[in-house]
Protein backbone atom coordinates (compact mmCIF):
# COMPACT_ATOMS: atom_id res chain seq x y z
CA UNK A 1 0.00 0.00 0.00
CA UNK A 2 2.72 2.01 0.75
CA UNK A 3 4.27 1.50 -2.68
CA UNK A 4 0.84 2.38 -4.33
CA UNK A 5 0.50 5.82 -2.21
CA UNK A 6 4.18 6.80 -3.24
CA UNK A 7 3.49 6.18 -6.70
CA UNK A 8 0.22 8.28 -6.64
CA UNK A 9 1.38 11.10 -4.97
CA UNK A 10 4.24 10.90 -7.77
CA UNK A 11 1.59 11.41 -10.22
CA UNK A 12 -0.22 14.02 -8.59
CA UNK A 13 2.51 16.29 -8.17
CA UNK A 14 3.60 15.64 -12.44
CA UNK A 15 0.00 16.86 -12.92
CA UNK A 16 -0.05 19.86 -10.42
CA UNK A 17 2.80 20.99 -12.69
CA UNK A 18 1.54 20.29 -15.85
CA UNK A 19 -1.94 22.54 -14.63
CA UNK A 20 0.36 25.26 -14.09
CA UNK A 21 1.80 25.56 -17.12
CA UNK A 22 0.46 27.07 -20.37
CA UNK A 23 -2.23 27.66 -21.66
CA UNK A 24 -3.63 27.51 -18.60
CA UNK A 25 -7.04 25.86 -17.96
CA UNK A 26 -6.54 23.02 -20.57
CA UNK A 27 -7.16 19.76 -19.33
CA UNK A 28 -4.40 17.37 -18.73
CA UNK A 29 -4.98 13.76 -19.98
CA UNK A 30 -6.01 11.48 -17.59
CA UNK A 31 -6.91 13.77 -14.62
CA UNK A 32 -10.33 11.79 -14.28
CA UNK A 33 -9.09 8.52 -14.03
CA UNK A 34 -6.23 9.52 -11.76
CA UNK A 35 -8.87 11.40 -9.33
CA UNK A 36 -10.77 8.18 -9.09
CA UNK A 37 -7.00 6.29 -8.54
CA UNK A 38 -6.72 8.88 -5.27
CA UNK A 39 -10.59 8.28 -4.04
CA UNK A 40 -9.95 4.37 -4.20
CA UNK A 41 -6.19 4.63 -2.34
CA UNK A 42 -7.52 7.13 0.03
CA UNK A 43 -10.74 4.87 0.71
CA UNK A 44 -8.37 1.79 1.01
CA UNK A 45 -5.57 3.55 3.63
CA UNK A 46 -8.69 5.14 5.92
CA UNK A 47 -10.19 1.56 5.79
CA UNK A 48 -6.68 0.08 6.86
CA UNK A 49 -6.20 2.93 9.48
CA UNK A 50 -9.58 1.96 11.22
CA UNK A 51 -8.74 -2.00 11.30
CA UNK A 52 -5.63 -0.89 12.89
CA UNK A 53 -7.43 1.27 15.31
CA UNK A 54 -9.98 -1.31 16.08
CA UNK A 55 -7.34 -3.95 16.60
CA UNK A 56 -5.02 -1.15 19.32
CA UNK A 57 -8.42 -0.73 21.31
CA UNK A 58 -8.59 -4.37 22.39
CA UNK A 59 -5.43 -3.48 24.38
CA UNK A 60 -6.07 -3.25 28.36
CA UNK A 61 -4.12 0.07 28.98
CA UNK A 62 -3.97 -0.12 32.86
CA UNK A 63 -2.84 -4.03 32.66
CA UNK A 64 -0.14 -2.92 29.47
CA UNK A 65 1.21 -0.89 32.20
CA UNK A 66 1.25 -3.17 34.69
CA UNK A 67 3.14 -5.73 32.79
CA UNK A 68 5.73 -2.84 31.51
CA UNK A 69 6.86 -1.71 35.48
CA UNK A 70 6.95 -5.55 36.20
CA UNK A 71 9.59 -6.25 33.58
CA UNK A 72 10.80 -3.17 34.66
CA UNK A 73 11.29 -4.41 37.89
CA UNK A 74 13.08 -7.78 36.94
CA UNK A 75 15.82 -5.88 34.96
CA UNK A 76 16.28 -3.84 37.90
CA UNK A 77 17.16 -6.81 39.83
CA UNK A 78 19.01 -8.81 37.46
CA UNK A 79 22.34 -9.48 39.52
CA UNK A 80 25.71 -7.68 38.29
CA UNK A 81 27.42 -9.06 34.81
CA UNK A 82 24.19 -10.12 33.16
CA UNK A 83 22.98 -9.37 30.38
CA UNK A 84 19.18 -7.37 30.37
CA UNK A 85 19.27 -6.75 26.45
CA UNK A 86 16.72 -9.10 25.60
CA UNK A 87 14.01 -7.57 28.19
CA UNK A 88 15.02 -4.13 27.27
CA UNK A 89 14.49 -4.78 24.03
CA UNK A 90 11.06 -5.95 24.84
CA UNK A 91 10.77 -2.47 27.02
CA UNK A 92 11.81 -0.42 23.99
CA UNK A 93 9.11 -2.45 21.80
CA UNK A 94 6.37 -2.01 24.41
CA UNK A 95 7.17 2.24 23.98
CA UNK A 96 6.72 1.56 20.40
CA UNK A 97 3.36 -0.05 20.59
CA UNK A 98 2.11 3.05 23.18
CA UNK A 99 3.40 5.47 21.15
CA UNK A 100 1.23 4.10 18.00
CA UNK A 101 -1.77 3.57 20.33
CA UNK A 102 -1.59 7.22 21.67
CA UNK A 103 -0.70 8.86 18.16
CA UNK A 104 -5.01 7.33 17.62
CA UNK A 105 -5.54 9.29 21.23
CA UNK A 106 -5.54 5.92 23.44
CA UNK A 107 -5.18 7.02 27.08
CA UNK A 108 -2.25 4.97 29.05
CA UNK A 109 -2.80 5.60 33.20
CA UNK A 110 0.68 6.51 35.05
CA UNK A 111 1.87 4.01 37.30
CA UNK A 112 3.72 4.45 40.19
CA UNK A 113 5.18 1.84 42.42
CA UNK A 114 8.10 1.05 44.51
CA UNK A 115 10.98 1.21 42.44
CA UNK A 116 9.40 4.81 40.44
CA UNK A 117 8.00 3.72 37.40
CA UNK A 118 5.95 6.96 37.00
CA UNK A 119 5.73 6.76 33.00
CA UNK A 120 6.53 4.75 30.03
CA UNK A 121 9.51 6.73 28.91
CA UNK A 122 10.85 6.87 32.87
CA UNK A 123 11.00 3.28 32.81
CA UNK A 124 13.61 2.29 30.83
CA UNK A 125 15.56 5.54 30.60
CA UNK A 126 16.98 7.22 33.36
CA UNK A 127 16.71 11.15 33.45
CA UNK A 128 19.96 13.04 33.05
CA UNK A 129 19.85 16.45 34.40
CA UNK A 130 20.72 19.79 32.03
CA UNK A 131 22.91 21.16 34.29
CA UNK A 132 25.50 17.61 34.63
CA UNK A 133 28.19 17.89 32.84
CA UNK A 134 29.14 15.56 29.38
CA UNK A 135 32.26 14.35 31.09
CA UNK A 136 35.30 14.48 28.94
CA UNK A 137 34.38 15.16 25.20
CA UNK A 138 36.59 17.42 23.00
CA UNK A 139 34.07 16.82 19.66
CA UNK A 140 30.19 17.18 20.35
CA UNK A 141 28.41 16.12 17.12
CA UNK A 142 25.08 17.58 17.38
CA UNK A 143 22.05 16.32 15.13
CA UNK A 144 18.68 16.87 14.46
CA UNK A 145 16.21 17.65 12.17
CA UNK A 146 18.51 17.55 8.54
CA UNK A 147 20.62 19.45 10.86
CA UNK A 148 24.22 18.39 12.04
CA UNK A 149 26.83 20.18 14.15
CA UNK A 150 29.77 19.91 15.02
CA UNK A 151 31.04 21.91 17.67
CA UNK A 152 34.80 21.27 19.10
CA UNK A 153 35.40 21.88 22.42
CA UNK A 154 37.90 24.06 23.97
CA UNK A 155 40.93 22.78 26.31
CA UNK A 156 39.41 24.81 29.02
CA UNK A 157 36.00 23.56 28.77
CA UNK A 158 36.40 19.85 29.01
CA UNK A 159 34.72 18.53 31.69
CA UNK A 160 32.89 21.91 32.27
CA UNK A 161 30.39 21.54 28.94
CA UNK A 162 26.87 20.76 30.58
CA UNK A 163 23.71 19.10 28.62
CA UNK A 164 22.28 22.54 28.67
CA UNK A 165 25.28 24.25 27.06
CA UNK A 166 24.43 21.41 24.42
CA UNK A 167 20.40 22.35 23.96
CA UNK A 168 21.60 25.64 23.62
CA UNK A 169 24.30 25.08 20.65
CA UNK A 170 21.21 23.20 19.02
CA UNK A 171 18.59 26.42 19.13
CA UNK A 172 21.00 28.00 18.51
CA UNK A 173 21.40 26.43 14.78
CA UNK A 174 17.68 25.91 14.83
CA UNK A 175 16.21 23.53 16.90
CA UNK A 176 12.56 23.82 17.07
CA UNK A 177 11.47 20.71 18.87
CA UNK A 178 11.99 16.68 17.93
CA UNK A 179 14.54 14.58 18.73
CA UNK A 180 18.31 15.66 19.54
CA UNK A 181 20.71 13.42 18.90
CA UNK A 182 24.11 14.02 21.09
CA UNK A 183 27.68 11.76 20.46
CA UNK A 184 30.04 12.98 22.68
CA UNK A 185 33.42 12.06 21.96
CA UNK A 186 37.00 11.83 23.02
CA UNK A 187 40.14 9.71 21.44
CA UNK A 188 39.39 6.60 23.39
CA UNK A 189 35.51 6.58 23.53
CA UNK A 190 32.22 8.37 23.51
CA UNK A 191 28.76 8.56 24.63
CA UNK A 192 25.58 8.70 22.41
CA UNK A 193 22.66 10.77 24.22
CA UNK A 194 18.78 11.45 22.98
CA UNK A 195 17.32 14.51 23.72
CA UNK A 196 13.54 14.27 23.19
CA UNK A 197 12.82 10.68 22.23
CA UNK A 198 11.68 9.85 26.08
CA UNK A 199 10.37 12.91 27.53
CA UNK A 200 11.66 16.61 27.56
CA UNK A 201 14.76 15.34 29.03
CA UNK A 202 18.17 14.21 28.04
CA UNK A 203 19.01 9.60 28.46
CA UNK A 204 22.33 7.95 27.29
CA UNK A 205 21.47 5.45 24.64
CA UNK A 206 24.70 4.01 23.65
CA UNK A 207 28.61 3.94 23.26
CA UNK A 208 31.25 4.60 20.89
CA UNK A 209 35.16 3.50 20.87
CA UNK A 210 36.88 6.42 19.91
CA UNK A 211 35.76 9.41 17.26
CA UNK A 212 32.71 7.67 15.03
Amino acid sequence: MKKVMEELMKTLRSYAVAYQETPYGREVQGTPELIEQAIVAIQKSVELLEGTFEALKRIDTAEFMKQKSWLYRQIKELPPGRSSAEPEGILNLMDHIQDICEDFQMEFPEVDDKVGVQNKRESSHTKIGETDSIGYADILKIIFDQNYVIHFVDNERLLKVTFADVLKIAKTNGYKNGVITLIAESPLNGRVYLYGNYGPFWAECGSTNGYA
